[in-house]
């Protein structure tokens, strides 16, 4: 990292992202960057909860960051490869349906097999008593888009579905999609005066890896493996 700065003061924090496995935190060495960033920051004073707070926007500014094969280059003499995802990537196609994304990857045929699949059984994930059938691409007014929406009188169930093509990162994103659904449909419910108990759903075709089974525990997002037959 001093390498870094000596080429480029105000470079992110890159040394932030090796961490204790245990704490996820970095070693007491951070606490003099993150002084240097942000004077106002007494890193060794706070808690650990506190410092993963302190920590985030630091660590995101790293991902975030255009720059590092270029300051590779001319730092460390070397070049950074070009990193393709090692697993298959879902395509949902809700960006090209509502305008918000050009030239982007159509759904795909995994992902709208599932979708299918749960509307057309509720039992499976959950639903409202008494649905006979979801609606898919159930648009809120973020102009967000649930997967699979489930309604009785005073009950809703949000769907969103990752097919045996989504990878971890995606499986993780989906759990927070829920999260959103959930949200915006309860905001959306007090504005219009409606009273309706709101839940949320992630249908997988494969298991989820532990550490993020117990994220969706977490955010009281129901999980459900399903594979269409």
């Amino acid at each position: 990292m001093f390498a870094i700065q000596d080429v480029e003061p105000d470079a992110p924090l890159l040394n932030l992202l090796c961490v204790n496995g245990t704490t996820k935190l970095p070693g007491t060495g951070a606490h003099d960057f993150l002084k240097a960033y942000n004077p106002d920051i007494n890193y060794k004073r706070l808690k650990n909860a506190r410092k993963r707070s302190v920590l985030r926007p630091f660590v995101d500014e790293v991902y975030e960051f255009k720059g590092w094969p270029k300051l590779a280059k001319r730092v460390f003499g070397i070049t950074l490869p070009k990193i393709e995802p090692s697993e298959p990537v879902e395509a949902d196609g809700k960006a090209q349906r509502l305008g918000l994304a050009r030239g982007g990857p159509p759904e795909s045929e995994e992902h709208i097999r599932l979708k299918e699949y749960v509307c057309n059984n509720p039992l499976l994930v959950g639903a409202p008593k008494g649905c006979k059938k979801g609606w898919p691409e159930k648009q809120l007014r973020s102009l967000d888009e649930i997967d699979v929406w489930f309604m009785s009188p005073g009950k809703e169930l949000a769907v969103e579905v990752k097919s045996r093509r989504s990878n971890d990162f995606d499986l993780q994103r989906g759990i927070y999609q829920c999260v959103k659904y959930r949200t915006v449909l309860e905001a959306q419910n007090k504005a219009d005066r409606i009273t309706s108990k709101v839940r949320a759903c992630l249908v997988s075709e494969r298991k989820l890896p532990d550490d993020l089974a117990r994220l969706a525990d977490l955010l009281d997002i129901d999980v459900r493996v399903l594979r269409p037959r």
